[in-house]
Protein backbone atom coordinates (compact mmCIF):
# COMPACT_ATOMS: atom_id res chain seq x y z
CA UNK A 1 0.00 0.00 0.00
CA UNK A 2 1.57 3.30 -0.99
CA UNK A 3 0.65 6.83 0.05
CA UNK A 4 1.51 9.77 -2.15
CA UNK A 5 0.09 12.39 0.21
CA UNK A 6 0.59 12.89 3.90
CA UNK A 7 -2.16 11.56 6.10
CA UNK A 8 -3.08 11.55 9.76
CA UNK A 9 -4.88 9.12 12.01
CA UNK A 10 -7.52 10.54 14.32
CA UNK A 11 -7.14 10.06 18.07
CA UNK A 12 -9.76 7.33 18.42
CA UNK A 13 -8.29 5.25 15.57
CA UNK A 14 -4.77 5.70 16.98
CA UNK A 15 -5.97 4.48 20.40
CA UNK A 16 -7.58 1.38 18.87
CA UNK A 17 -4.53 0.56 16.75
CA UNK A 18 -2.21 1.10 19.72
CA UNK A 19 -4.29 -1.25 21.91
CA UNK A 20 -3.87 -3.98 19.25
CA UNK A 21 -0.15 -3.52 18.73
CA UNK A 22 0.67 -3.21 22.45
CA UNK A 23 -1.71 -5.93 23.67
CA UNK A 24 -0.94 -8.33 26.52
CA UNK A 25 -2.66 -11.14 24.69
CA UNK A 26 -5.33 -12.04 22.21
CA UNK A 27 -8.11 -14.54 21.69
CA UNK A 28 -9.09 -15.91 18.26
CA UNK A 29 -12.51 -17.27 17.30
CA UNK A 30 -12.83 -19.42 14.18
CA UNK A 31 -15.97 -21.30 13.17
CA UNK A 32 -17.12 -23.37 10.22
CA UNK A 33 -20.86 -23.87 9.83
CA UNK A 34 -22.17 -26.24 7.16
CA UNK A 35 -18.86 -26.06 5.32
CA UNK A 36 -18.76 -22.24 5.30
CA UNK A 37 -16.07 -20.43 7.29
CA UNK A 38 -17.42 -17.62 9.47
CA UNK A 39 -15.49 -14.34 9.54
CA UNK A 40 -12.51 -14.69 11.90
CA UNK A 41 -12.62 -12.64 15.07
CA UNK A 42 -9.62 -11.64 17.16
CA UNK A 43 -10.02 -10.01 20.57
CA UNK A 44 -6.93 -8.00 21.53
CA UNK A 45 -6.62 -7.37 25.28
CA UNK A 46 -4.56 -4.87 27.21
CA UNK A 47 -4.86 -3.42 30.73
CA UNK A 48 -7.56 -0.95 29.85
CA UNK A 49 -8.94 -1.94 26.42
CA UNK A 50 -10.45 -4.82 24.52
CA UNK A 51 -10.52 -4.43 20.76
CA UNK A 52 -12.36 -6.81 18.44
CA UNK A 53 -10.98 -7.32 14.94
CA UNK A 54 -13.45 -8.90 12.55
CA UNK A 55 -12.06 -10.16 9.24
CA UNK A 56 -14.90 -10.34 6.73
CA UNK A 57 -12.62 -11.26 3.80
CA UNK A 58 -12.70 -7.92 1.99
CA UNK A 59 -13.32 -5.65 4.99
CA UNK A 60 -11.57 -5.63 8.35
CA UNK A 61 -13.24 -3.80 11.22
CA UNK A 62 -11.82 -2.82 14.60
CA UNK A 63 -14.04 -1.78 17.48
CA UNK A 64 -13.89 -1.38 21.24
CA UNK A 65 -15.87 -4.07 23.03
CA UNK A 66 -16.04 -5.74 26.39
CA UNK A 67 -14.70 -9.29 26.63
CA UNK A 68 -17.98 -10.31 28.31
CA UNK A 69 -19.88 -9.14 25.24
CA UNK A 70 -17.74 -11.33 22.96
CA UNK A 71 -18.10 -14.33 25.29
CA UNK A 72 -21.89 -13.88 25.41
CA UNK A 73 -22.04 -13.67 21.62
CA UNK A 74 -20.10 -16.93 21.24
CA UNK A 75 -22.39 -18.70 23.71
CA UNK A 76 -25.53 -17.35 22.06
CA UNK A 77 -24.39 -17.97 18.49
CA UNK A 78 -22.77 -21.40 18.82
CA UNK A 79 -23.70 -23.05 22.12
CA UNK A 80 -27.21 -21.89 23.08
CA UNK A 81 -29.05 -24.42 20.91
CA UNK A 82 -26.97 -27.39 22.04
CA UNK A 83 -28.19 -30.14 24.32
CA UNK A 84 -27.38 -30.19 28.00
CA UNK A 85 -26.29 -33.81 27.78
CA UNK A 86 -24.25 -35.72 25.25
CA UNK A 87 -23.81 -39.41 24.54
CA UNK A 88 -21.69 -41.28 27.01
CA UNK A 89 -18.72 -43.28 25.93
CA UNK A 90 -15.09 -43.82 26.43
CA UNK A 91 -12.82 -40.88 25.78
CA UNK A 92 -9.92 -41.72 23.53
CA UNK A 93 -6.71 -40.33 22.16
CA UNK A 94 -5.15 -40.47 18.73
CA UNK A 95 -2.08 -39.18 16.93
CA UNK A 96 -2.72 -35.55 15.87
CA UNK A 97 -1.68 -36.47 12.32
CA UNK A 98 -4.74 -38.73 12.08
CA UNK A 99 -7.05 -35.69 11.89
CA UNK A 100 -5.22 -34.42 8.79
CA UNK A 101 -5.28 -37.90 7.27
CA UNK A 102 -9.02 -38.28 7.93
CA UNK A 103 -9.71 -34.93 6.27
CA UNK A 104 -8.52 -36.32 2.92
CA UNK A 105 -9.95 -39.84 3.21
CA UNK A 106 -13.12 -40.75 1.35
CA UNK A 107 -13.90 -43.85 3.41
CA UNK A 108 -12.54 -45.88 6.30
CA UNK A 109 -12.40 -42.97 8.75
CA UNK A 110 -14.83 -44.51 11.21
CA UNK A 111 -12.76 -47.68 11.41
CA UNK A 112 -9.52 -45.73 11.99
CA UNK A 113 -11.11 -43.73 14.82
CA UNK A 114 -12.65 -46.83 16.37
CA UNK A 115 -9.24 -48.55 16.25
CA UNK A 116 -8.02 -45.68 18.49
CA UNK A 117 -10.89 -46.26 20.94
CA UNK A 118 -13.70 -44.06 19.61
CA UNK A 119 -17.35 -45.02 19.81
CA UNK A 120 -19.22 -45.06 16.47
CA UNK A 121 -21.18 -41.92 17.49
CA UNK A 122 -18.07 -39.96 18.41
CA UNK A 123 -16.33 -41.07 15.20
CA UNK A 124 -19.33 -39.89 13.17
CA UNK A 125 -19.34 -36.49 14.92
CA UNK A 126 -15.59 -35.99 14.36
CA UNK A 127 -15.87 -36.99 10.69
CA UNK A 128 -18.83 -34.64 10.17
CA UNK A 129 -16.77 -31.80 11.63
CA UNK A 130 -13.73 -32.57 9.48
CA UNK A 131 -15.87 -32.67 6.33
CA UNK A 132 -17.72 -29.43 7.17
CA UNK A 133 -21.10 -31.09 7.64
CA UNK A 134 -21.55 -29.73 11.16
CA UNK A 135 -20.28 -26.88 13.32
CA UNK A 136 -16.58 -26.67 14.14
CA UNK A 137 -15.59 -24.03 16.70
CA UNK A 138 -12.06 -23.07 17.71
CA UNK A 139 -11.34 -20.51 20.44
CA UNK A 140 -7.65 -19.95 21.21
CA UNK A 141 -6.29 -17.66 23.93
CA UNK A 142 -2.68 -16.50 23.67
CA UNK A 143 -1.11 -14.78 26.69
CA UNK A 144 1.93 -12.88 25.43
CA UNK A 145 3.10 -11.95 28.93
CA UNK A 146 3.09 -15.49 30.33
CA UNK A 147 3.99 -16.98 26.93
CA UNK A 148 1.30 -19.64 26.98
CA UNK A 149 -1.69 -20.71 24.95
CA UNK A 150 -5.00 -22.41 25.83
CA UNK A 151 -7.76 -23.55 23.49
CA UNK A 152 -11.26 -24.91 23.20
CA UNK A 153 -11.89 -26.93 20.03
CA UNK A 154 -15.42 -28.27 19.56
CA UNK A 155 -17.15 -30.33 16.90
CA UNK A 156 -20.91 -29.93 17.32
CA UNK A 157 -23.34 -32.23 15.52
CA UNK A 158 -26.91 -33.43 16.03
CA UNK A 159 -25.41 -36.32 18.03
CA UNK A 160 -23.60 -34.09 20.54
CA UNK A 161 -20.45 -32.04 21.17
CA UNK A 162 -16.94 -33.48 21.01
CA UNK A 163 -14.05 -31.58 22.52
CA UNK A 164 -10.67 -32.09 20.85
CA UNK A 165 -7.62 -31.24 22.95
CA UNK A 166 -3.95 -31.42 22.05
CA UNK A 167 -1.84 -32.80 24.88
CA UNK A 168 1.69 -34.01 25.45
CA UNK A 169 2.39 -37.20 27.36
CA UNK A 170 6.05 -37.84 28.17
CA UNK A 171 7.21 -35.96 25.07
CA UNK A 172 4.65 -37.49 22.70
CA UNK A 173 1.88 -35.30 21.26
CA UNK A 174 -1.62 -36.69 20.92
CA UNK A 175 -5.16 -35.46 20.34
CA UNK A 176 -7.60 -36.32 23.10
CA UNK A 177 -11.33 -36.54 22.18
CA UNK A 178 -14.19 -36.49 24.69
CA UNK A 179 -17.89 -35.74 24.82
CA UNK A 180 -18.72 -32.43 26.45
CA UNK A 181 -22.09 -31.06 27.58
CA UNK A 182 -23.40 -27.54 27.04
CA UNK A 183 -22.73 -26.32 30.59
CA UNK A 184 -19.21 -27.75 30.63
CA UNK A 185 -18.47 -26.15 27.22
CA UNK A 186 -19.70 -22.79 28.52
CA UNK A 187 -17.56 -23.19 31.65
CA UNK A 188 -14.47 -24.01 29.55
CA UNK A 189 -15.15 -20.96 27.39
CA UNK A 190 -15.43 -18.80 30.53
CA UNK A 191 -12.01 -20.10 31.69
CA UNK A 192 -10.46 -18.97 28.41
CA UNK A 193 -11.93 -15.51 28.83
CA UNK A 194 -10.65 -15.32 32.42
CA UNK A 195 -7.16 -16.02 31.08
CA UNK A 196 -7.57 -13.43 28.31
Amino acid sequence: MGFDLSFSVNTEAAEIISACTMCDGYLTVDAVIDGVREPREVLYRSDCNSILLRDEHDVITLQKVSADEVQDTICRKYLSEQRETTPQGQDFRMPPSLLGELRTMECGGTEKLQACGSTPEMAETILQGLSGKCLYLSVVNVDLQKKNCASLLLVISDIGMVRLRLENDAGTDFCYASWIGKQEAQAELAKLFQRA
